[in-house]
This record gives structure tokens, C-alpha cells and sequence, in this order.
């Protein structure tokens, strides 16, 4: 089961990241490593109700299991230094995906409306509330947040504005027509993350 998780695309470059930063033998025995503490983290929250794993289970306790192994062998600048690597390189790789998605100007108005959607009430260990839901615009606020709940239950606060930038990386660079305009998280000790996802104008398409 741990292999099916790490093997998220989340998660792709993890194995080469840290065979690349401690060789291949203990790149493998740290790799071995992760996933034994994710078993452990996995079975202290099986009784997560089943929206919630889709997050806890799928991206953050692997996520704490990673950083955690990283820990064992790092000072803790250089294990976020490190987590960081792994993860910006997936969000680049998934914003350039999507990009190639995103040059039809059809698609970049149903992301908005994937973004948006259901984006109200308690989801998933999230609080969410919708401001606004145009075609040009949308814009959902998160008051509550599962990755702030399990860094902070697990001590490992540091992890949460990481995860903030993640979002920065990934749909900052999805294509320049599509504006990701978040100014505060919970991760960053804000009050609230302010999702903000609007098409910039382009003359050439008079529908904008």
C-alpha cells in the first residue's frame, strides 16, 4: 500500500532526490525507511473518515513520514532544504502538464470551475467558504486545514509554509493566463487562505 501511495506523482522524483543526495545504497535504506514510518503513521489514523484520507493518507502523512526520515539524518534546515527540492520538482512538473492543457482557452475557464467547485462547507478536513465564482473569476477561502492540523500534531509546524509555497510553485506556473493571486494561509499564519484564480485579459479573444 505505501508503495502505491509514494508512488504518486507527488511523490515521483523522491527516490532520485535522495539517492542523488546520499548515494544509492542509503538513498534505497532511507527510501526503506519512509516507508516503514508511513505504516506506522497510517495505522495511528486509520479511522480517518474516508474523505479525510484522501488528503491525510494520500499527501500529508507521507509527506510527515518523508520529512521526518530526512530529520534522522539532517539538520533541519537542510531536510526542509531537501523536501523542498522534492516537492517543487513534482509542482513543476504538474504545472507544465497542465499547462500544455491550459493553451485552450476552453479548458482554462473549466479550471476555474474545477477549482471553485464544491468549495463550501467541510470537505476533507478543510473549512472552505466561496467568494466569488464567475468566468473570469474565482475565489474560495480556507478557514480550516488538515496540513496545519497534522504538522501541528506532529510537531512539525516548519512543514506548513513549505506546503503554501508548493501551491505557489504549481499553480503560479501553470500559464500565464491564468493569474493565482493568494495573498495569505493558515500555513503562514494568516487568518485564512485567500484562493484567488483569475484570466488575465487577452484582446485576441473578445469573450474576455
Amino acid at each position: 500500500m505505501t508503495e502505491q501511495i509514494l508512488s504518486n506523482p507527488h511523490f515521483k522524483p523522491l527516490e532520485e532526490k535522495l539517492i542523488g543526495r546520499f548515494g544509492h545504497t542509503k538513498g534505497q535504506q532511507l527510501l526503506e525507511r519512509i516507508h516503514s514510518e508511513l505504516v506506522r503513521l497510517l495505522s495511528a489514523h486509520s479511522d480517518d473518515a474516508p474523505d479525510l484520507r484522501s488528503e491525510s493518507h494520500g499527501y500529508i502523512l507521507p509527506s510527515i513520514a518523508i520529512y521526518k526520515t530526512l530529520k534522522t539524518q539532517l539538520e533541519q534546515s537542510e531536510a526542509l532544504s531537501l523536501f523542498k527540492d522534492i516537492y517543487f520538482t513534482a509542482a513543476y512538473q504538474a504545472a507544465a502538464s497542465i499547462g500544455k492543457k491550459a493553451e485552450d482557452a476552453a479548458y482554462r475557464e473549466q479550471f476555474l470551475q474545477m477549482m471553485v467547485a464544491n468549495k463550501e462547507g467541510i470537505r476533507a478536513g478543510f473549512e472552505y467558504r466561496t467568494v466569488e465564482n464567475t468566468v473570469s473569476a474565482v475565489e474560495f477561502h480556507v478557514l480550516r486545514c488538515p496540513y496545519v492540523a497534522y504538522c501541528s500534531l506532529y510537531d512539525c509546524q516548519e512543514l506548513t509554509p513549505v506546503f503554501c509555497e508548493c501551491d505557489d510553485v504549481f499553480y503560479g506556473n501553470i500559464h500565464p493566463k491564468i493569474r493565482w493571486e493568494r495573498t495569505k494561509t493558515l500555513g503562514r499564519g494568516h487568518d485564512l487562505c485567500n484562493f484567488r484564480f483569475r484570466l488575465s485579459e487577452d484582446k485576441s479573444e473578445s469573450k474576455w
